[in-house]
């Protein structure tokens, strides 16, 4: 899972909004709508494949 705030991948990152300051792992102890509620939009990482790389001899 990534986390943006105003267009900012702030995953795994401290960040300030509001006049408040949140530690790195802010997004991953958070509830969705705690999430939601200072505006910050999640995007799913995309699906890890299992089928080999055809570029690769």
């Amino acid at each position: 899972m990534q986390y943006y705030l105003n267009g900012d991948n702030i995953t795994n990152q401290q960040f300030e909004t509001n006049g408040f300051r949140y530690p790195a792992n802010w997004c991953e102890l958070a509830t969705p709508e705690e999430r939601s509620a200072i505006g910050i939009t999640e995007v799913e990482d995309p699906p890890l494949t299992t089928e080999p790389d055809a570029t690769i001899p």
